[in-house]
């Protein structure tokens, strides 16, 4: 996918495709969305899809249009999924972690919170999916991950009042953090 010069891909990476995944990374912007299937081209002028229908045959469906309201609403489903996705590079380390837990015990779920370029929203997700759980704003582009907590089933009743919890915590230590600033930058007056 083509917009202001760059590739955008979009594909689910797994520990199977990682080195390919990596190799193509060299070359376009890449993320992550679990289960994602096919492969969609989209430029100002035209839309094309190749949709995998039996993936062990690889039988595929191509769908091609130069028809600018479908090239539009495409572009437009295309930039959904973006905001989405998880970016390649979150998602390498959760695959590495991945692979280094299970060698030692059986890996756990981790819940992450992810904020957007501004630092003033904020969505949770659990480690390696690409669903947002709970967002303060779903039109956000949610790129940064803030930080990663042990997953605790009790928290998946009420994902709005989890990510509050989060950000609270998040706020809370920034505080901690301006305040003691502030106490050491007197000390260091004296």
């Amino acid at each position: 996918m083509t917009k202001g010069g760059h590739i955008r891909f979009i594909t689910e990476i797994t520990k199977e495709n990682l080195n390919y995944c990596e190799e193509i990374m060299k070359f376009v912007e890449l993320r992550h969305i679990e289960w994602i299937k096919g492969i969609a081209r989209i430029n100002e002028k035209e839309y094309q899809s190749n949709l995998a229908t039996q993936e062990s045959k690889l039988a595929s469906i191509l769908f091609r249009s130069t028809f600018n309201k479908v090239v539009k609403v495409q572009q437009h489903v295309f930039d959904n999924l973006w905001k989405t996705a998880i970016p390649a590079e979150q998602r390498i380390k959760e695959i590495e972690i991945e692979v280094g837990d299970s060698r030692n015990k059986e890996s756990h779920k981790r819940i992450q919170l992810w904020t957007d370029k501004d630092q003033n929203q904020y969505a949770i997700r659990l480690g390696g999916k690409s669903d947002l759980l709970a967002t303060t704003n779903q039109n956000a582009q949610y790129t940064h991950l803030v930080e990663e907590s042990d997953y605790l089933e009790e928290l998946e009743y009420d994902w709005d009042y989890t990510l509050k919890h989060c950000i609270n915590n998040i706020v809370d230590n920034q505080s901690l953090a301006y305040s003691s600033g502030k106490t050491r930058e007197r000390y260091n007056q004296r």
